[in-house]
């Protein structure tokens, strides 16, 4: 199955939810942290931090630099937020995430 398919075919991604009480301790306006669990078969949790109310583009790209997915791509507050990636149709292999703020991009 192809990536268009896997997206046309998988449910709705949730938006991303704020985790609340926080503290961002990092000189970076942003940080992509560890995804969980990781390697996955299903869906894996991605999770990062805002130190600022910033515009977030959260993206998954296979090892061949092919974007398979959008997760986020809207304004977002400041602290730690998570999204579920459903990969239940990719194949297994390496995928990256790609977070993207008004002033940092960060890939991992």
């Amino acid at each position: 199955m192809s990536p268009e398919e896997t997206r046309k075919n998988s449910p709705p991604l949730p938006k991303s939810t704020s985790i609340e009480n926080w503290e961002v301790n990092s000189e970076n306006n942003a940080d992509l942290l560890k995804n969980f669990p990781n390697s996955f078969n299903d869906s894996t949790t991605i999770q990062y931090r805002l130190n600022e109310n910033t515009n977030v583009k959260l993206e998954v790209y296979n090892v061949e630099g092919k974007l398979l997915s959008t997760l986020v791509d809207e304004p977002e507050p400041a602290g730690k937020h998570q999204v579920i990636f459903n990969g239940l149709n990719l194949k297994g292999g390496i995928y990256y995430c790609k977070l993207t703020t008004d002033n940092f991009t960060e890939i991992g």
